[in-house]
């Protein structure tokens, strides 16, 4: 626009320049006679018009170029469809209407030609999912991102059958990774087809093996996506030759994933020694693009071994080795986990925990509960901690570290903490005569997320909460870990109005010269140590220590898990102010925590008896 405007002020000023020039020549020329006006005017009179003409070419130039544009966008529009939680659709743009045959006749995305089978759950998840569809000419394969939207979803599509034009590419996209060139999910999935269906090649002794780099996002996080890449060449390839030897075939089938397939073993002895093998190798830093760096795996194995496992597939082998390097995540004693029916049997309870988990957040089954925080010499509640429990009697005692870390898994940590976030600010309003603050956990993956300190501002100011009502606890290790990326954002919070509380102090790495510099305003010492303070002098030491730092920086200090007036009575005379703990108090639902806080009378132990 600003373009045109140039072009029509130029006009305008030469045209001006003309009229001067024709008036001064007029002038010289006619002066004295009596038709000079009347050739002026003419003069006048044609350059307007020039004018006139110019300008309706030059508009009509610009219309034309906003149409071309407009067609090209309308054109190149993403395909829009809005579903609802079960998947029929409710609407949907004219890329659908123009491009898409008799679309007014396809009620449901199950109508569309999947190339997955799809589960409804898998939107919730915002998984993407690939779809072919009838076109006006010939058929047209879109990829679906599922978008949460009021009342269901909104499907973003994109165009990708061009890339089937060409053969080879689509072969390689079918059947190769894209990162590091190796066969993919797709390829090993008819490897394994063709082995089952070999009779005589199942009575050998097979096997597979799932490969997983442990904290990859942390690397791609700190060193970019394109390091993180050479990564995974580089493990590919040193897999590769580590099997050297071996009949076998290594697979990328995702992200950090890779699966070993193989055949043809004297023993399954050999599998175990050669995992052991690979773990030290890569326990020393290779040389990636340069930089020294260590990959830290965790191995799944399964032998497919048709004798114990008769109704093996290739689906059910695949997910065996899966379950297999799950549990070696979890573990923090062993790199390997081999699979056997009592960790299927264990899993399939995971299982059926993830899809309750699910439509726990869906059905409103999650519960804040409160358990309160007291001045360890003075009868006053200091505040309380937000703790989350699953309000399922199947689920209702399991440890809510554990559907955390599953909610982090799957995704679903984010809408989790919506509601965290609004329960704790609502209760934090309705106790904010009593001065009572509220502490949260916050998940790391919330944290990181790129929405969080918007959500966490709109709603302080939602409930028009008080300064330092509201405090946020973080993990001294991942604060640490994640400096560079979160410190801004604990700024930000600071500002608002938000305390920031630094969890379980002492049992990480803080480095003195960050911890001077953070915006916290808190600590607390984890029950680890508390519940040793009455039988180790050396922890005794330990956690006076942790308070005189703690006060040195002008930070509050909680001592949680105190469960005994001992226990209370070493803290206080070590500068500990406010306790937590059994000793006062177990977790409370809402409707008591607020009796606990208008009751409240601690009575003081008698510390004379305990000498």
């Amino acid at each position: 626009m600003k373009k045109y405007s140039i072009k029509i002020t130029s006009i305008f000023l030469a045209v001006e320049v003309l009229i001067f020039i024709f008036a001064y020549i007029f002038y010289k020329e006619i002066s004295n006679s009596e038709n000079f006006f009347l050739v002026f005017l003419a003069a006048l009179v044609i350059l307007e018009t020039v004018l006139v003409i110019s300008l309706y070419f030059l508009i009509k130039k610009r219309n034309d170029d906003i149409e071309i544009s407009k067609g090209r966008f309308l054109h190149s529009k993403p395909y829009l469809i809005k579903v609802n939680q079960e998947g029929k659709i409710k609407g949907f743009n004219n890329t659908c209407k123009n491009n898409i045959k008799n679309f007014n006749n396809i009620k449901s995305i199950t109508d569309f030609i999947l190339e997955e089978e799809l589960n409804l759950s898998e939107l919730y998840l915002q998984k993407p999912f690939i779809a072919t569809v009838e076109g006006k000419k010939d058929k047209i394969k879109l990829r679906f991102v599922p978008l949460k939207a009021s009342g269901g979803y909104l499907l973003l599509g994109e165009d990708i059958t061009s890339g089937e034009g060409n053969a080879e590419y689509y072969r390689k996209l079918a059947l190769d990774n894209l990162v590091t060139g190796l066969p993919n999910k797709n390829f090993l999935t008819k490897r394994l087809e063709n082995l089952f269906g070999d009779k005589e090649a199942l009575t050998r002794k097979n096997s597979l093996l799932e490969i997983n780099i442990q904290d990859f996002k942390k690397i791609n996080r700190l060193f970019g996506v394109k390091f993180g890449d050479e990564c995974l060449k580089k493990l590919g390839k040193v897999l590769e030759r580590s099997l050297s030897g071996f009949n076998s075939q290594v697979f990328h089938i995702h992200g950090d994933d890779f699966i070993i397939l193989l055949l043809d073993l004297q023993d399954y002895q050999q599998v175990i020694t050669w995992t052991e093998r690979i773990s030290k190798f890569l326990e020393k830093a290779i040389d990636v693009a340069g930089t020294l760096i260590i990959l830290d795996i965790k191995v799944g194995i399964f032998h497919l071994d048709s004798e114990i496992y008769p109704n093996l597939n290739q689906t059910s082998a695949i997910e065996n080795v899966s379950l297999a390097l799950k549990k070696a995540k979890g573990s923090r004693r062993t790199r390997y986990i081999v699979y056997d029916m009592g960790l299927g049997q264990h899993f399939t309870r995971e299982q059926a925990m993830e899809n309750d988990l699910l439509q726990a957040v869906k059905n409103n089954e999650l519960i804040m509960y409160y358990q309160p925080q007291v001045y360890n010499n003075r009868r006053k509640v200091y505040g309380l901690e937000a703790l989350i429990r699953w309000n399922n009697p199947k689920y209702f005692h399991e440890s809510p570290v554990h559907f955390i870390r599953m909610a982090e898994e799957n995704n679903l940590i984010v809408d989790v903490g919506h509601f965290v976030i609004d329960e704790t600010f609502r209760f934090a309003k309705e106790i904010e005569p009593f001065n009572v603050r509220i502490s949260i956990n916050i998940s790391p993956v919330q944290l990181l997320h790129a929405g969080f300190v918007n959500e966490i501002s709109n709603a302080f100011r939602k409930y028009r909460l008080d300064k330092n009502s509201i405090s946020l606890e973080i993990t001294e290790t991942f604060l640490m870990e994640s400096y560079d990326l979160i410190i801004d954002k604990l700024i930000n919070l600071k500002n608002l109005g938000i305390s920031i509380h630094l969890d379980n102090f002492g049992s990480g790495y803080s480095s003195l010269a960050y911890l001077k510099e953070l915006p916290i305003d808190s600590i607390s010492l984890g029950q680890e140590f508390i519940k040793e303070i009455n039988k180790d002098r050396n922890v005794r030491t330990i956690v006076s220590k942790l308070i005189d730092l703690a006060r040195s920086l002008e930070l509050q200090v909680i001592a949680e898990g105190v469960e005994d007036e001992k226990q209370s009575r070493f803290l206080s005379e070590s500068g500990c102010r406010i306790i937590q703990g059994y000793l006062i108090s177990k977790a409370l639902p809402k409707n008591e925590a607020m009796k606990f806080i208008t009751d409240y009378d601690l009575k003081l132990p008698n510390f004379d008896d305990l000498r």
